[in-house]
């Protein structure tokens, strides 16, 4: 199932500052499309999705809990509302549901990991909270098109793992 990732308002650029370790580069999630946002200083905009300031509180706390399965509720509770309307709100401001967006996230660490070479797949999949090696391998390989394998190989081939 791949999100709608084509709507026509600004990108922002969303840097992730927190690395999966103390040796490994920032993490770099790809430029998700936002909707713009109204007057600054309201929570919320219902209308147009959650503001810049929810959306990545929302996303710092996926990030911090990348390993872990946490609930939609937690996630919504982290940013102050109900669950539904926290949802709602996610989707119109990224285009994607809450939990596609942290599977996203699981696989960009993944990848991350993966390029340090100093785990296997499956330790990777334990650290990153699917459930095997074969349920974190066609994730990944549904979200990249590659195996990890693959994608390990490639990018060592094309000088991408320094």
């Amino acid at each position: 199932m791949k999100a709608n990732f084509d709507l026509v308002n600004a990108c922002v650029d969303l840097t992730v500052p927190w690395v999966v370790s103390s040796q490994s580069p920032p993490l770099r999630i790809p430029t998700y499309p936002l909707r713009s946002f109204g007057t600054p200083g309201k929570r919320i905009h219902a209308e147009r999705g959650l503001s810049r300031r929810f959306l990545l509180l929302a996303i710092a706390y996926m990030d911090e809990h990348v390993g872990e399965n946490f609930t939609l509720e937690e996630l919504a509770r982290a940013v102050g509302i109900s669950r539904f309307h926290f949802s709602r709100l996610f989707r119109m401001s990224t285009g994607t549901s809450p939990m596609v967006f942290a599977l996203h996230l699981r696989v960009e660490h993944a990848k991350a990991m993966l390029l340090r070479g100093d785990r296997r797949a499956s330790e990777v999949a334990m650290a990153l909270g699917f459930f095997d090696q074969s349920h974190f391998s066609r994730t990944f390989r549904r979200m990249t098109g590659l195996s990890p394998g693959e994608y390990v190989r490639l990018c060592e081939a094309t000088g991408v793992a320094a």
